[in-house]
């Protein structure tokens, strides 16, 4: 999954969008995720406005300590198998999607995150040496096998090199 935004800032709807039309197609079917303290919200979108808003909501209400999406577009049947309407959020969750649930393999993504305690967010130190080290690996990659500059995101305590794979969830 993901991240939306970093926490401290205000969500920005606009920037959202945007994220979301360069990881996903426009009909994608998209799990949205809030993980709280003590829960887990969740809802299934095919909507990006819609989408976007609601991760906005959710990011600036202070409740969730991440909100995030699915990397790789989810199978049309799971919201109806979960028993879940699409394009709201469902709260308190009891699953979320699982690998089997992905229809496609749309994204290869490297994460790169410091060791920390669970349920510990990274320091600024922590933060800096993920970077440093998504740094270190992409260089020798892009050389050693020709590979394309990624898709740079940050993951909240780390970050993610995105590529774009077109494969078959198998």
């Amino acid at each position: 999954m993901s991240g939306l935004s970093e926490s401290g800032e205000a969500a920005n709807v606009q920037e959202i969008s945007e994220t979301l039309a360069v990881l996903h197609e426009p009909d994608a079917l998209i799990e949205l995720c809030a993980i709280g303290e003590e829960r887990i919200d969740s809802g299934y979108y095919d909507d990006q406005d819609a989408l976007a808003r609601e991760a906005k909501r959710l990011s600036d209400s202070g409740r969730y300590s991440g909100v995030y999406v699915t990397l790789n577009p989810v199978k049309s049947d799971v919201p109806k198998r979960k028993g879940m309407g699409k394009n709201r959020l469902h709260h308190r969750v009891g699953s979320r999607t699982k690998d089997e649930d992905i229809q496609n393999r749309r994204w290869f993504s490297l994460d790169f995150d410091p060791v920390r305690a669970p349920k510990t967010s990274a320091t600024t130190v922590e933060k800096a040496a993920a970077s440093c080290c998504k740094s270190s690996t992409i260089g020798p990659l892009r050389r050693k096998w020709e590979m394309p500059d990624p898709v740079h995101a940050d993951s909240g305590n780390g970050f993610y090199a995105l590529y774009r794979a077109d494969a078959a969830n198998d």
